[in-house]
Formats: structure tokens, C-alpha cells, sequence
């Protein structure tokens, strides 16, 4: 068989030139459309249930709660191995299957059998959640913005804009928001005076709660036209809460103000981020399962300079970038590949001291790879690490 294709290709030096001709343009054009990634996508066969039970021992915690879900979880199929961690307050069961299984079929049933089972757990016990684990859940983007002025307007406009500005880009799954501050009303009041006035401080909780809602108010017709009416209750600045009426059982009503103090505080900081020695707002941006990281991070550059035009006073730092370390990654694996494929042909041409036959030897090293190419663009495979060094 070798033996004739090495005669068709010396009767036919024609066909064989063109041949090589389209192997290196498909080649090309693949090469050009192949998305780069770091790694593959690799799905673990890892999922996990976790609950919550407040005030909850880890012995009513594992009879009331890990042990039902442990026993409708187990019905499910494929798994291999089932583990439960049962602590103060929470449950968290692992169920590990065998490589090779739909996770998104094996978590979609696991869910089916927690809502079986919903109605056996406490009432005082949290919703279970079901997690497939994924390794390129991680964020591909971390960015920062930090101020002269209010940190907690920037926390609003990255909640209310930058955020949403991001997360309509194709290939954004989320973004989380760290750091800042958050305001929030306080009502600082005396028990001893407030039990005087004939209120508790419960009562004093329901009533501020009912009065700041919006509710439907109904529908109302004119003609053939209906409207739909609806009930604004709720408070817009800080003013309106102190001066709420506040009835009292003698018949007076006084406003909040007249009973307590009530002031715009900050809530308390759990998470403090810091860039260059500044308080800032950090944005962490994960992409979509089964989008490339490249092409998403280079969506997110372009939109991130529309931003800086857009709000001249805000300094916006990239944190982290993941498309800068994988194309580092991927251009020098590309060099030690040229490196390597030279080296090759010196070899070549020390052993066989005949530059005609190096030569040839030495050009179908380029032209495999391209070739290879192909195979990987029509199998769907993106340009990583792991292939390329293959």
C-alpha cells in the first residue's frame, strides 16, 4: 500500500502539490476559527446538596435533615460513592458518580427527589440546594473601581449599571460585587419610653414595615378602557421615614422622629476590598459553560472602555484577566513547538548529511500540524495547553 502511494505521488507530482495546497488552506482557515482556552472543559462528576437548619444541633441536624436527603439522594443512579458532613446549623451531602455521566441529567434528578422529600424536613430548615461542581465556574475577570467621592454611591452604580452593562455581554453568566458600603435606615430607640407610649417595640416593627410597601390597589374602568391602580407607599428618602405618624393607643399620633432616632447608617462591612491602597468596589465576572474565555474577556475589554468614557471620574483597574495568562500560555507553547520542530530538522540533516531529503523530511512536519488542525476544529476541540503539547 506504501509502496503505491509513493508511486501515485511520483506519476502524479500535480495532484499531489494540490492536495498538500488544500490540506494547508483548511488547515489555515481552521486554525483561524479555533477558539483558545486555556484547558478543555472538564465536567467533575461531582454534586452536592447542601441545607440549613438555624439554632440546630449536629445531631438533630444529621436525624432530621442529612439523614432523609441521604436517603433520596442514594435512589438516584450512577453514583458511586455518597458522603454527608453534618455541623451546627448546616448539611452538606457529596455525591460522587462515575466518569462518563450526564452531570446535568444526575443533578436535575437529584432535584426531583429533594422536592419529593421536601415536606418531611423541619419548617425551620432551609431550602436544599443542589451544586454540580465546576472547575471553570472560576471568574475569568476581576476588575476594580474605586473614588474620590461616596463609596456607597459607586456601590448603587455598580449594582444598579456597570453591572448590568456586563452581564448583557454574550458569554457573561454573572457578576458578583465585593467590598463597599450599603446604606440602610436605623431606628434607634428606648424600650422604657417606648412601653410608656403604650408600644412595643414589635408593634413599632409592624407598623413601619406596613407602611412602607406598594400594593395593587385593583382596577378601575372607563369606557372600554381599564386601569390599573396601585398603592405607592414606599419611602424615598430618609425624611419621610421620621416623619411617618405613629398612632398611639391614647388616640395621638405623633411621627417617628418624636419617639426615636432615626438616621442613614452604613451597614455593617463583612467584606472589605482594598486596590492600591484604596477602598474599592471589586467586580468578579464568570463566563457562560461552554464559552470561550479568549472572546468573552475581549467583549468585556471593549465594554469596559465604553464605561471609562462613560464615567471619566471613576478609576477602573483590571485586577485579573485570565485571556492575558492563556494566551502567554499558548504562545509559548507555540514557541518551544518551533523550537522543537527545527531542532528536528538539524537533527534530521546531521544523520542523513543530504539537504534534498531534509528539506523534504522537514516540510511535512508543518504540514501535519496544520492538518491537525483540521481534526480539531471538526471535532469541536478548543486550542489549549493540553493540545497543543500533544
Amino acid at each position: 500500500m506504501l509502496l503505491n502511494l509513493s508511486k501515485f505521488s511520483v506519476k502524479r507530482p500535480v495532484t499531489i502539490t494540490m492536495l498538500v495546497l488544500i490540506v494547508i488552506i483548511l488547515g489555515a482557515i481552521s486554525l483561524a476559527e479555533l477558539p483558545i482556552d486555556l484547558f478543555p472543559e472538564i465536567e467533575v462528576p461531582v454534586a452536592i446538596v447542601t441545607s440549613s437548619f438555624p439554632g440546630a444541633g449536629p445531631q438533630e441536624v444529621e436525624n432530621l435533615v442529612t439523614k432523609p436527603l441521604e436517603g433520596a439522594i442514594a435512589t438516584v443512579g450512577n453514583i458511586e460513592e455518597l458522603s454527608s458532613i453534618s455541623s451546627e446549623g448546616s448539611s452538606t451531602i457529596v455525591a460522587q458518580f462515575g466518569f462518563g455521566v450526564d452531570m446535568n441529567r444526575a443533578t436535575l434528578e437529584m432535584r426531583e427527589r429533594v422536592d419529593l422529600i421536601r415536606g418531611a424536613l423541619p419548617e425551620e430548615a432551609g431550602e436544599p440546594i443542589v451544586i454540580q461542581i465546576d472547575p471553570n465556574a472560576l471568574p475569568i475577570y476581576q476588575l476594580a473601581l474605586s473614588t474620590d467621592g461616596d463609596l456607597s454611591g459607586l456601590q448603587s452604580l455598580a449594582e444598579d449599571t456597570i453591572s448590568q452593562r456586563f452581564e448583557r455581554i454574550d458569554g457573561v453568566a454573572s457578576v458578583d460585587i465585593l467590598g463597599g458600603f450599603q446604606n440602610e435606615v436605623e431606628v434607634a430607640i428606648n424600650p422604657n419610653e417606648l412601653s410608656n407610649l403604650g408600644l412595643s417595640v414589635t408593634q413599632l416593627s409592624q407598623i413601619i414595615s406596613s407602611s412602607n410597601l406598594n400594593l395593587p390597589g385593583g382596577s378601575v374602568r372607563n369606557g372600554d378602557q381599564e386601569y390599573s391602580i396601585r398603592i405607592t407607599g414606599e419611602f424615598d428618602d430618609i425624611e419621610e421615614v421620621r416623619s411617618m405618624a405613629i398612632p398611639l393607643s391614647s388616640g395621638q399620633v405623633l411621627s417617628l422622629s418624636d419617639i426615636a432616632q432615626v438616621n442613614l447608617v452604613n451597614k455593617d462591612v463583612s467584606t472589605i476590598s482594598r486596590t492600591n491602597g484604596r477602598d474599592s468596589i471589586n467586580l468578579s465576572l464568570q463566563k457562560q459553560s461552554g464559552k470561550n474565555t479568549v472572546e468573552v474577556s475581549n467583549l468585556i475589554n471593549e465594554e469596559l472602555e465604553k464605561i471609562k468614557s462613560d464615567y471619566p471620574d471613576i478609576e477602573v483597574d483590571v485586577v485579573l484577566d485570565s485571556a492575558e495568562f492563556i494566551t502567554l500560555s499558548i504562545r509559548a507553547v507555540i514557541l518551544n513547538t518551533l523550537i522543537g520542530s527545527v531542532l528536528a530538522v538539524l537533527i534530521l540533516y546531521i544523520f542523513l548529511k543530504n539537504i534534498r531529503t531534509t528539506i523534504i523530511i522537514g516540510l511535512s512536519i508543518p504540514i501535519s500540524l496544520i492538518a491537525s488542525f483540521i481534526l480539531l476544529f471538526f471535532n469541536d476541540v478548543t486550542l489549549n495547553i493540553l493540545t497543543l503539547g500533544g
